[in-house]
């Protein structure tokens, strides 16, 4: 009997015929012709829109409009409250972490291979689906490589009242010395210093005596955390409440005062007192109801310092004597004093190192502690790393704690959220940390080596960081018309800080070579991108400076490195007009380096960096406006671009300019710069410099095309959107408000050489005039133009730029050595 084709042929039409209905509904419900198929499945009404109102309120707005969600109990609760079951998997993922760090230290005590529970695969649930992607993976080649790295974990001992130290695996002799000496032999050992016996007594009762009233106390701390955490912070407002504040004004209710043990490591330990005296010092320097420089921030850091010295920092440190010391350098970077940025750098390095000593660098939950103690000392490691990272980006110098050696986890994130998308969005903490991890610890890997990066790794990193976007709930500009808390534009300035000022570093001396490679059109160089990319960093630096400055002048006048950002910016505007006035971005640069004059003209009598910065500044825009209209008058000539192109203040002896992009380095002392005084600035406001913000289009994601480059026009700014800014003024307050006639006291028991390097406070205020107090540094070290002494071959060509513009001339000699750098 012959097989019956016409059933089968008709079978194969229907199912062709339905699969051409499935497309034509597919492309109406797509064109809102027709209900999508969820309203339709369900019989609702359909606005017909994608996503439908229907379908968003319900929670599933990404399977609007071709898509069903399966039937089954329950579904409706869930997807009503979808928010709330994003919240619940966020913390149900934070217990999961906690859970596998438990049952790793648990499992390492009895055997050397991984529990079944903990395969990578398994360790990936709970990440989000969509961040799977973005964690770095380390796979080892084989079994054995993972079991030798746990091995080499290292041994961390802890004391019974705090004291830890920490020894790698390659020191497995001393620490079974130290294992089996115990902390019992170890405490009669004198922690002090060698200060003498009736001076340590003559210092402790000073510092319980100096405490400030419990309810000024409780104002000091509120200020810090309102205005000075954002820049650093190793302490938690928890931590410093719970751990600090109560215990120690407990004591002080009690019984007054404490008797001096110098092996005392319990809640008022003079490391514990130490860092809550800096605490005050740094919410006395930030409180804006003070002056920037006021009597009270300088008394409390003198006598946090003194308590820090009544136990020796380096012989079984505590995690308070780290967070003290990286206090310590946050007060001298912030406050400006003398030979600040040095002494900050110096400290900053000592608390990594203190950390190392401690172990704070490896991921302490391996070592089965406490969840309070491993997140204390997680966010103290990252606050210090991140502090360690800028300082190094700043002056040329080596991170302290290099990555390869580090694997501490992030703190847990308190600060982060959902957005409408339900995807969870980094709080500013973690934000902070993953960009020192990812973005300035290696650029500064790579900057501050021996031999410096070739221009093919700089591109990299430049695009490494443009493709990082800072998450969608973060300001980076601050409307006027919004009343937002200081603490908000602290926030939103540093957060426009990390980009601009890592690009505006990494490219600075490729700009360098750019101009004195190609004076008459930079363009025309190999190092063209780096040109560019500075020259727009600069300016959008100026404008942010300028936007912030006038939100909260009273904040950022406090703040020594906001000047240091606006200085280097203005420096490169200045470069462009005088040594590159023929280049198309030559005229906006001009109108910019006018515009940073009075700015820094503005701030000159209220901060001392202003004012060096402004002395500067004077000195570049003489020679600048001198070469732009000489050179737009008439054919450019070698003499006008060339190395003596500033007449008599460029002349100097020493060799060319470009032996120095040879591979040649040169000693560069310190110079001595003629200090004249401001000019009064003026009482009106900052122009409003919208004609610049208009000239900006909003940041580009995606990596520079280091192709053609045109002159007249420019790529986008790598930064952020700064186009219309409104038009905003200032009016500076009357000077004699600034200064506090307050002089710190101290009983005449006490040693005067303990506080002898600190500069005293001006008892009388600038007048109108302009007219400022004497400054101390009368020679900016290079470190004030973000060089170092031992920087790599590429720095010394911002040197070389400085020094032909006439920036490090007067009593300086040069004298070449034999080395090589890389450039």
């Amino acid at each position: 009997m012959p097989p019956e084709t016409s059933r089968s042929s008709s079978l194969r039409a229907n199912r062709k015929n339905n699969t051409v209905h499935d497309d034509e509904l597919t492309f109406k419900r797509l064109k809102g012709e027709i209900s999508c198929a969820e309203c339709k499945r369900l019989k609702l009404k359909c606005d017909k829109k994608v996503p439908c109102g229907s379908c968003d309120r319900r929670g599933c707005p990404n399977i609007c409009p071709n898509g069903t969600l399966s039937a089954g109990q329950g579904s409706r609760f869930i997807l009503a409250d979808t928010k709330d079951l994003h919240r619940k998997i966020t913390e149900m993922s934070a217990r999961i972490h906690q859970l596998e760090d438990g049952l790793a230290v648990s499992h390492g005590y009895q055997s050397n291979e991984r529990h079944p529970l903990l395969c990578d695969e398994l360790l990936e649930v709970k990440f989000w689906p969509d961040k799977k992607s973005n964690i770095p993976q380390h796979h080892e080649s084989d079994d054995d490589t993972v079991e030798r790295s746990l091995d080499a974990f290292g041994t961390l001992t802890i004391g019974g009242q705090g004291e830890a130290k920490y020894f790698g695996g390659s020191a497995g002799s001393e620490a079974m010395l130290v294992a089996s000496l115990g902390w019992e032999d170890a405490e009669r050992d004198d922690h002090t210093s060698f200060l003498p016996e009736s001076v340590r007594d003559s210092i402790h009762e000073l510092v319980w005596t100096e405490l400030p009233p419990e309810m000024r106390a409780w104002a000091l701390c509120e200020a810090y955390f309102e205005h000075a955490q954002w820049f650093l912070s190793p302490l938690s407002r928890e931590e410093v409440i719970s751990d600090y504040m109560r215990p120690v004004y407990n004591i002080r209710k009690e019984d007054g005062r404490r008797k001096y043990d110098p092996n005392d490591n319990s809640d008022a330990n003079p490391h514990k007192l130490g860092v809550l005296f800096l605490v005050f010092s740094l919410g006395a320097l930030m409180d804006l109801t003070l002056p920037p420089a006021n009597a009270e921030a300088e008394k409390y850091y003198r006598l946090g310092r003194a308590a820090m010295s009544l136990r020796s920092l380096m012989d079984a440190p505590l995690l308070e004597t780290v967070q003290g010391v990286a206090l310590l350098s946050a007060y001298n970077h912030v406050s400006g004093r003398k030979a600040s940025l040095d002494s900050a750098w110096s400290m900053s390095a000592l608390s990594l190192k203190l950390a190392q000593s401690i172990g704070l660098h490896r991921d302490c939950a391996r070592w089965g502690l406490d969840t309070k103690t491993i997140e204390r000392r997680r966010h103290t490691f990252w606050a210090i790393s991140a502090a360690d990272s800028f300082l190094s980006l700043h002056t040329g110098r080596p991170p302290s704690c290099p990555l390869a050696y580090v694997d501490c986890e992030f703190p847990e994130d308190v600060d982060q959220t959902i957005d409408e998308d339900g995807k969870v969005q980094m709080g500013y903490q973690r934000w902070r940390f993953y960009i020192v991890k990812y973005w300035l610890l290696p650029v500064c890997e790579q900057m501050t080596k021996a031999k410096g990066p070739d221009y093919k790794t700089l591109l990299q990193l430049d695009a490494q960081i443009l493709q990082n976007q800072a998450p969608k709930n973060f300001k980076f500009l601050v409307d006027p018309e919004e009343q937002e808390r200081p603490s908000s534009i602290a926030r939103a300035y540093l957060l426009s800080q990390f980009r601009l000022n890592t690009m505006m570093f990494i490219h600075r001396s490729f700009f360098a070579q750019a101009v004195l490679d190609h004076p008459t059109n930079p363009f025309r160089s190999p190092y063209a991108p780096s040109y560019l990319t500075a020259y727009r960093c600069a300016s959008a630096q100026l404008a942010s400076s300028i936007h912030f400055y006038n939100r909260l002048p009273e904040l950022f006048i406090r703040l020594s490195s906001f000047w240091t950002h606006a200085f280097t910016g203005a420096l490169i505007a200045g470069f462009v007009v005088s040594r590159t006035p023929h280049s198309g971005i030559a005229t906006t640069a001009f109108i910019e380096l006018n515009r940073a004059m009075d700015f820094f003209e503005s701030a000159a009598h209220k901060n001392p960096r202003a004012f060096r910065a402004l002395v500067i500044l004077r000195k570049l825009k003489e020679r600048a406006h001198k070469i732009y209209f000489e050179s737009h008058s008439k054919a450019p000539s070698p003499s006008l671009l060339g190395p003596g192109a500033s007449g008599d203040n460029d002349k100097h002896e020493g060799p060319d300019p470009l032996a120095l992009f040879g591979g040649k380095a040169f000693v560069i002392p310190t110079p001595v710069l003629f200090q004249p005084r401001p000019e009064k600035p003026s009482d009106a406001g900052i122009p409003p410099p919208t004609d610049l913000y208009s000239a900006m289009q909003p940041m580009d994601s995606t990596p520079l095309n280091y192709g053609t480059f045109g002159v007249a026009s420019p790529p986008p700014l790598p930064f952020g959107d700064f186009t219309d800014m409104p038009n905003m003024h200032w009016h500076p307050q009357d000077p004699a408000n600034w200064v506090s006639s307050e002089t710190p006291t101290f009983p005449e028991s006490v040693p005067s050489h303990l506080f002898s390097d600190i500069p005293a406070i001006p008892a009388t205020a600038p007048d109108q005039a302009g007219a400022v107090p004497p400054d101390p540094m009368d020679t900016p070290p290079l470190s004030f133009f973000g060089i170092s002494q031992n920087s790599s071959g590429t720095e010394w060509q911002w040197a070389s730029l400085l020094r032909d513009a006439g920036l490090l001339d007067g009593s300086q000699q040069q004298q070449p050595f034999e080395a090589g750098a890389g450039a």
